[in-house]
C-alpha cells in the first residue's frame, strides 16, 4: 500500500514524461525509492493519439531505454517497427504502443525486483504538507494516495486561448484538429477559409491533413518566430541556405527535437519555393492581433499556447501554494514547499518538448536536484532551457 511507506519521490502521472523519472533511476546509479500514480488509460503513452507524424526520428525513442530495460524491450514488435524506421520520422500511434510497451515492462521489473510500486487508477486532487519535507496527495475524496520527500508533476500539458482580439467562437485549437479523422476534417473544411496560428510542427501538421482532405477554400500559416526545419547535418542546413545558431545543434543535428519533418517539412518546403496553390504563410513581424488573414477566416485554429497542468498545493498551514509557473516569461519548473521540492515536467513547462527530453537530460537533472538547494536546481535547469530555446 502506496500510504504506509514515505518515498524520496511520488511521481503524478504515467506519461512518457511521467515514466522518464524511473527510467532515469534504472539508468543511473542514484539509488532513490520512487512510487508513480497515474490513470490505467494513460499508461505510458499519455496523450499521443495525435493524427500525425511525430517530429522526432524513430531512432531518438529507443536512446532513452536503459541496459536493466533493453532486453525486454528489445522484444516489443513496436521496437521492431521503431528499428526499421531508423531516421525516419515515426507516426504518433506507433510512438503511443512503444511508449506504452515500456511503460508494462518497466513495471514488471520494478515488481520483479521488489522495488517501489506504479499505482495505476487513481487520480490525485491535490498535495498537503505535513511538515518539514513531507509531502502526502489526497484523493477527490480527501483520501490519503501517497506521503514523499519530494513530488514530480508530469500531467500533461493544455492550450490556453491566445488574445487575438477577435470573435473567441472562431477560435479552435490544433489539440483537437490533429485528432480528427480525414472523414470529419472534409466536413469541417469544406468551403472555409482557415488561418492556423504558430510555426510548429503541429501547425503544418494540421495543414497538411486539411490539404488531404482537398475541401478548404485556402489555409493561412500566421507565425510570429522564424520556422525551424529539421536537418540532419549542418552541411545540410548550409546547403539550403538555413541560418542556424549553437543552440539548436544537438548530436550534430539541427533541430533535432523541435523542428518540421516529414510531410510537415515537405509542405514547409513546397509553400516556401512556391509550389503550393492552396497553403500560404504568413509572417506577423510584432503583435498577432489585428491581422487581415484572422478578420477574413472562417476558423481560426491555434497550434501554439501550452502550459503545464497543475494541481493545488497546500503548505502545512493549509495555505495554498503558488508556482512558478504562472508567467509565461518565467521558465523555471522547481518550487519548494515546507523544504519539498515540486518539480513541474513535461508538456508545457519548457519552450521545447519531446518524449527523449523528457525522459533524459530533464529527469535527469531533476533527479540530480533533489538534495540540491533551489537555486543550484534553478540555475541549472534554466541552463538546460536556455539551450532549448532557439
Amino acid at each position: 500500500m502506496l500510504e504506509t511507506y514515505k518515498y524520496d519521490v511520488q511521481v503524478v502521472g504515467n506519461g512518457p514524461a511521467g515514466i522518464g523519472i524511473p527510467l532515469s533511476i534504472l539508468g543511473s546509479e542514484t539509488e532513490r525509492s520512487c512510487c508513480v500514480i497515474g490513470p490505467k488509460a494513460q499508461f505510458g503513452k499519455g496523450a499521443l493519439d495525435y493524427n500525425i507524424a511525430a517530429n522526432s526520428a524513430a531512432d531518438d525513442f529507443l536512446e532513452p531505454i536503459p541496459d536493466a530495460l533493453k532486453l525486454a524491450v528489445a522484444q516489443l514488435k513496436a521496437t521492431e517497427r521503431l528499428a526499421a524506421i531508423g531516421s525516419g520520422s515515426p507516426e504518433l500511434e506507433l510512438v503511443a504502443d512503444f511508449q506504452s510497451g515500456v511503460a508494462k515492462v518497466l513495471k514488471e521489473h520494478f515488481e520483479q525486483n521488489q522495488r517501489d510500486p506504479f499505482d495505476f487508477g487513481q487520480r490525485i486532487s491535490h498535495f498537503k504538507s505535513a511538515g518539514y519535507k513531507r509531502l502526502i496527495s489526497y484523493d477527490e475524496q480527501g483520501v490519503r494516495i501517497a506521503e514523499s520527500d519530494n513530488v514530480v508533476i508530469a500531467i500533461g500539458g493544455e492550450q490556453q486561448p491566445l488574445d487575438l482580439g477577435l470573435n473567441q467562437p472562431k477560435l479552435q485549437f490544433s489539440d483537437d484538429w490533429l485528432r480528427y479523422d480525414l472523414a470529419t476534417l472534409k466536413t469541417l473544411c469544406k468551403g472555409k477559409k482557415i488561418t492556423i496560428v504558430g510555426g510548429s510542427h503541429s501547425a503544418f501538421s494540421v495543414a497538411d491533413n486539411i490539404k488531404q482532405v482537398g475541401t478548404s477554400e485556402r489555409v493561412n500559416i500566421l507565425h510570429r518566430s522564424p520556422i525551424k526545419p529539421f536537418y540532419a547535418t549542418e552541411l545540410e542546413a548550409q546547403a539550403a541556405g538555413y541560418d542556424y545558431d549553437s543552440t539548436q545543434l544537438d548530436d550534430g543535428k539541427v533541430n533535432r527535437f523541435d523542428g518540421l519533418r516529414g510531410k510537415s517539412q515537405d509542405l514547409f518546403n513546397a509553400v516556401k519555393s512556391g509550389g503550393d496553390d492552396l497553403v500560404k504563410l504568413l509572417k506577423a513581424e510584432e503583435d498577432l492581433n489585428n491581422q487581415p488573414c484572422l478578420d477574413e477566416a472562417d476558423i481560426i485554429i491555434q497550434a501554439t499556447g501550452y502550459r503545464p497542468r497543475r494541481l493545488p498545493i497546500y503548505d502545512a498551514f493549509g495555505y495554498p501554494v503558488e508556482s512558478c509557473l504562472d508567467s509565461a516569461k518565467n521558465l523555471s519548473t522547481a518550487f519548494e514547499v515546507d523544504g519539498s521540492q515540486v518539480f513541474y515536467h513535461g508538456l508545457g513547462v519548457t519552450p521545447r518538448d519531446g518524449v527523449n527530453l523528457f525522459q533524459q537530460s530533464f529527469a535527469q537533472r531533476i533527479l540530480e536536484g533533489l538534495n540540491e538547494p533551489l537555486s543550484e536546481i534553478e540555475a541549472t535547469l534554466h541552463h538546460i532551457v536556455r539551450q532549448s530555446i532557439t
